[in-house]
């Protein structure tokens, strides 16, 4: 499934269109809001479409779209600095592998 969205998400790039995968979805929510049959699972959900200009948006939806923003970074933060850390220690020490 991981290539199969990889190659879309290519394509779609090229077409001048964006892929976005969403995680934490509920499937049972899917399976009744779309009515899918018994046998089959949805095993990943992502949107395309095109990039929308900020300014355009609702004042809270800009609001809740600068609040994630602002979220991501701060949790990706301790983490970048770790991984960047150990990567300028390794290159100190000659020992990058």
């Amino acid at each position: 499934m991981g290539q199969a969205v990889a190659h879309l998400s290519i394509q779609a790039m090229h077409e001048g269109l964006f892929v976005h995968q969403i995680g934490g979805f509920d499937a049972e929510v899917l399976i009744n809001d779309f009515e899918i049959p018994d046998d089959q699972v949805p095993i990943s959900v992502f949107t395309i479409g095109y990039i929308g200009d900020y300014n355009e948006l609702h004042p809270n939806l800009k609001e809740l779209e600068l609040k994630n923003v602002r979220e991501k970074k701060s949790e990706r933060l301790p983490f970048l600095r770790k991984i960047w850390n150990e990567i300028i220690v390794r290159l100190i020490s000659g020992f990058f592998y």
